[in-house]
């Protein structure tokens, strides 16, 4: 039982490091673009 709540412990640290900032690649902007893209399959019915 032991092992599992190591186990269990160690993936909680590593969670939290990398929610907190430790494995921070590169910043989002937060901004979605969406564009229009006509696809052939979209003309089929015109």
């Amino acid at each position: 039982m032991k092992e599992k709540n190591d186990a269990a412990m160690a993936a909680i640290a590593m969670a939290l490091s990398s929610y907190l900032g430790d494995n921070i690649h590169d910043e989002e902007s937060g901004i979605l673009t969406i564009r229009y893209v006509n696809k052939h399959w979209n003309n089929l019915c015109n």
